[in-house]
């Protein structure tokens, strides 16, 4: 039995881009160590197929810098943002 209803619960992954995953990739050469010492291509594989056999949604969430003007209609707005 789940602790969260799975239809409420989802896995986001945060920037997987081929620059940082991908050989060839423009940071490959700084992650390289890292990324294949962990396996962490091999391990996202898993657990996306993990989740997507649960029926569980997956959100990928790549990295944007900020703009001018980004948060000018957020009503509620984390204090790290009131620049």
């Amino acid at each position: 039995m789940s602790l969260y209803p799975l239809q409420k619960t989802a896995l986001v992954i945060i920037d997987p881009f081929n620059d940082f995953l991908s050989e060839g990739g423009k940071l490959f050469p700084v992650t390289k160590e890292t990324v294949e010492g962990n396996n962490v291509v091999s391990n996202i594989k898993k657990l996306l197929t993990a989740v997507r056999e649960k029926k569980i949604q997956v959100i990928y969430a790549p990295h944007r810098h900020t703009q001018k003007g980004d948060y000018l209609n957020w009503k509620f707005m984390a204090f790290a943002f009131r620049k």
